[in-house]
Parts: C-alpha cells; sequence; structure tokens
C-alpha cells in the first residue's frame, strides 16, 4: 500500500532498482509506473533469468540484469537504461557503507530531481549512513517508521501533497529522535519500543 500510492504524485520515466534478488520489487514498480523503463541490477545469474521470464511473461517495459554495484551501475545505466535515473530503490548490501557507496554511484547517473528510496534503513541499522547521505549530497529525506522494515526516501524536493501522504508513514524529527536514543540506552528493538516504549524496561 505505501508504494502504490506514489503513482498519485510521481512519474519517473527510468528507474534504476539496486538489488533485484529474485524480482519482487522490480516487478512491483513495472506495475506502478507502467510507462517507465524499469532496469535491475543484481550478481545473481538465477534470479536475474528468473525475473526477466516474469518480465516477458507479463509483458512489462523492465529488464533485469547480472552486474554489481556500484562498480557496474554506471555502465548498466548507459546501456540499458537509456538516461539518467528519476526513481531508484536501493535494496542491496545493508551496511552504512555499502549503502552510502550504492548511492554515490546511482547519484552520479541520476536527474537533479530523482527519488531515491532505500529499503530496510530502520530493521538493519542504516539510519546512520542515511542522514551522511543526506548532509553529502545536500538532500532532503524522510524515514518511514510506520513500514514493516523502516524505508527512506532521499529528495531534492517534492510536492506539497506528496510530502503529506508521506508524512503518514514516519513520526515527527523530535519524536523520532527521542525514539532513537532510547534505543540506544537501552539497546531496544527500534521497532518494538516505538509500538510499546514500556516493554523493554526491566
Amino acid at each position: 500500500m505505501f508504494l502504490e500510492q506514489f503513482a498519485d504524485f510521481i512519474s519517473p520515466q527510468r528507474i534504476l532498482v539496486i538489488g533485484n534478488a529474485f524480482g519482487w520489487s522490480t516487478l512491483a514498480l513495472a506495475l506502478m509506473f507502467p510507462n517507465a523503463k524499469t532496469v535491475a541490477i543484481d550478481p545473481n545469474a538465477h534470479g536475474v533469468n528468473f525475473t526477466n521470464e516474469l518480465i516477458t511473461k507479463n509483458g512489462l517495459a523492465a529488464r533485469a540484469v547480472v552486474g554489481r554495484s556500484p562498480e557496474d551501475v554506471a555502465v548498466v545505466v548507459r546501456d540499458q537504461l537509456g538516461g539518467p535515473a528519476d526513481f531508484s530503490l536501493i535494496d542491496a548490501i545493508h551496511t552504512n557503507e555499502a549503502v552510502t557507496a550504492d548511492f554515490a554511484a546511482v547519484r552520479s547517473v541520476a536527474t537533479d530531481h530523482a527519488h531515491f528510496l532505500f529499503h530496510d534503513v530502520i530493521n538493519w541499522n542504516m539510519i546512520g549512513g542515511f542522514k551522511s547521505i543526506l548532509a553529502k549530497h545536500s538532500l532532503k529525506g524522510k524515514v518511514f517508521t510506520r513500514t514493516a522494515s523502516g524505508m527512506a526516501l532521499a529528495y531534492r524536493n517534492i510536492t506539497p501533497a506528496f510530502e503529506n501522504y508521506l508524512d503518514c508513514f514516519t513520526e515527527s524529527a523530535g519524536l523520532f529522535s527521542a525514539l532513537s536514543l532510547y534505543c540506544l540506552a537501552t539497546f531496544a528493538d527500534p521497532i518494538a519500543a516505538f509500538r510499546d516504549p514500556n516493554q523493554n524496561k526491566q
């Protein structure tokens, strides 16, 4: 439901997916944005082949290719996407170092007004990496505490209507900062602590 409604607010033409696995996200984005060209990159050849079979069966404007991020991103965009990406999903290796490197590669082949979606930011403790990306690249962003894995979005600008929609899936900066400090002090699970701030107290 969260991503499905993005099509009400943005209309990307070229979508880049970093981390295809077996294609769920690639196909979902291609279905949500049928007028866009979607290209995914992943080193798993079996997953890439399986994804392309599903793409062909469903007549989608998408393709998965074998490659690694960040080193193959520029070549894949040049040869497969046909122009700079204006929407990207980064969902590969889940470390702060890897997500920072993946983003740098994607940002170099993206339009200035592109949107960058990150998966598993809260669940894999990548908020530090996400914040450093925003600061280094002078971007705005939101971490979505009300999504299952704690996704995040980075962007230059968004419309007020899109921002209002996104705010349905997050908290105020002050509340989220307080939650983060609480979890750090108590070694609590951030999602569990948000749902019940008292459950991890002794």
